[in-house]
């Protein structure tokens, strides 16, 4: 159960990462898109 306690939080920030990462990514894009269309 120790092992898994561990873990947990490291997994918990590589998502939350993962999260913004994507998020920043995905304003990028609609950024873009919309320059493009403009």
């Amino acid at each position: 159960e120790e092992e898994a306690c561990l873990v947990h939080p490291f997994f918990a920030d590589y998502l939350q990462n993962l999260f913004f990462m994507g998020l920043t990514y995905y304003q990028i894009a609609l950024y873009i898109l919309e320059s493009s269309y403009h």
